[in-house]
């Protein structure tokens, strides 16, 4: 097929047929020439995402990304199914998100003509937490919640009017809480708290000193 409505300067062309890996080709240019691109069988990804009861967990969004290319999130339907096609053969990064909750992050392999299985258990440990200085709330504190078992997985969010944050779909296991005054969030490495997490709700309650030092439980 012809491209129409094509930039005059080298951009990536983005081929998808069904049955296929979508493709990106970059540097490509406008021309009379015929080109040729050779599109491989694609791969495929799917699975579950449910709670530790085995219910669907609703809000979820799950998003691959390989070689540098995102590709279309897919969102689990009533049953917690879901399935990604058109994919790359390849390792690929798999990430959960959901509003509220901490992102989870897996790899998987990825093989021309297979579908691939990866599922995802939300977990119902939660944080609650409140920052404060000299018992006034802070509010738009920056805050980072950081899993100890698995780096990769961090959260960013910002407190609310009465200084508060909260954070759920936890593992049970121990996460670092950092604190960062919004002024401070460029500059400042802020304070952090160890958090232990169970099956529940945790809390975490900072005060914050002058110059940012942490005092509190």
């Amino acid at each position: 097929d012809r491209a129409r409505g094509a930039p005059e300067e080298p951009a990536v062309l983005l081929l998808e047929k069904r049955g296929y890996a979508r493709t990106a080709v970059p540097g490509v240019l406008p021309g009379a020439r015929l080109e040729a691109f050779r599109l491989e069988t694609s791969a495929a990804l799917a699975g579950r995402v449910l709670g530790p009861a085995g219910n669907p967990v609703p809000g979820c969004a799950v998003r691959v990304s390989l070689d540098g290319q995102d590709f279309p999130p897919a969102a689990p339907g009533a049953s917690g199914s879901y399935r990604i096609d058109g994919l790359p053969a390849g390792k690929a990064e798999v990430e959960l998100t959901r509003q509220g909750a901490l992102r989870k992050q897996r790899a998987v392999d990825l093989a021309v003509g297979q579908v691939a299985t990866l599922d995802f258990t939300v977990a119902e440990g939660s944080i609650l937490g409140r920052v404060a200085e000299a018992s006034r709330p802070v509010r738009d504190a920056r805050i980072t919640v950081k899993s100890l078992a698995r780096p990769e997985e961090r959260e960013g969010l910002s407190t609310d009017a009465k200084g508060s944050f909260r954070l759920g779909g936890l593992d049970p296991g121990t996460y670092e809480v950092k604190v960062r005054r919004a002024e401070e969030a460029f500059f400042s490495p802020g304070v952090t708290r160890s958090v232990e997490v169970g099956a529940g709700e945790a809390r975490c309650e900072v005060v914050l000193g002058p110059g940012g030092r942490v005092a509190g439980r």
